[in-house]
């Protein structure tokens, strides 16, 4: 006679894994920050309209020169091909940047895709919407290859390094800066952190609660 019956095996679909694979990433990824900062500049007062520009590139901003500008960001912050990822930050960050005390502008707003700007062009016209800082947030994707037991290649996990710059508009210069990283998709930064961290340095006025989780 058996006492003891095997438990029942239950076989989860592979759909199943995917999303549940996903949920995983996903809560681990709020679970808390990696986000690492740097101030150079000390805040004297936070600001009241900051800009957002997405670009996505392998070089670092050293400075916001025109040499930088020119070589690094002209040639992707308004190009067609980062158009989704863009669209997808920009709106992320605006909804969690923005409060009561600070309004926030996505560069789709004042610049057209595949526009010709230069660096004054850049600049002057921030500075016209009323902006007193941009955050340049720049991507740089990596993809880890995934070998099977017989060293085949069976696919990709790609991640992302994202820098920040918060460039004050007035003189030009790098105040605050930002390095993170995120699994796929891009979704998954926290831009809550950001928030958080710029308030701690001083750089915007108080936000609100749900805003920095």
């Amino acid at each position: 006679m058996t006492l003891f019956k095997s438990p029942p095996t239950f076989r989860i679909p592979g759909a199943v894994k995917y999303f549940a694979l996903l949920l995983t990433i996903s809560l681990g990824s709020s679970c808390g920050t990696t986000l690492k900062t740097v101030t150079p500049i000390q805040a004297d007062h936070p600001y009241k309209k900051i800009a957002l520009t997405v670009i996505d590139t392998h070089d670092e901003l050293r400075d916001f020169s025109k040499q930088s500008f020119d070589s690094i960001v002209n040639p992707v912050f308004n190009n067609l091909k980062d158009m989704p990822e863009r669209t997808v930050l920009e709106d992320k960050f605006a909804g969690k940047l923005s409060s009561s005390e600070t309004s926030i502008i996505k560069s789709a707003d004042v610049f057209k895709i595949h526009e010709n700007i230069s660096y004054a062009d850049y600049l002057n016209r921030l500075r016209n919407s009323g902006a007193e800082a941009v955050l340049i947030i720049s991507l740089n994707t990596h993809r880890a290859i995934i070998h099977d037991s017989n060293n085949t290649v069976t696919g990709s996990n790609p991640s992302y390094s994202i820098l920040y710059y918060l460039v004050d508009l007035t003189s030009a210069q790098q105040v605050w800066l930002g390095n993170d990283r995120v699994v796929f998709p891009v979704e998954n930064v926290s831009a809550g952190d950001v928030n958080r961290a710029l308030y701690k340095a001083g750089f915007i006025s108080k936000p609100e609660k749900s805003k920095i989780e």
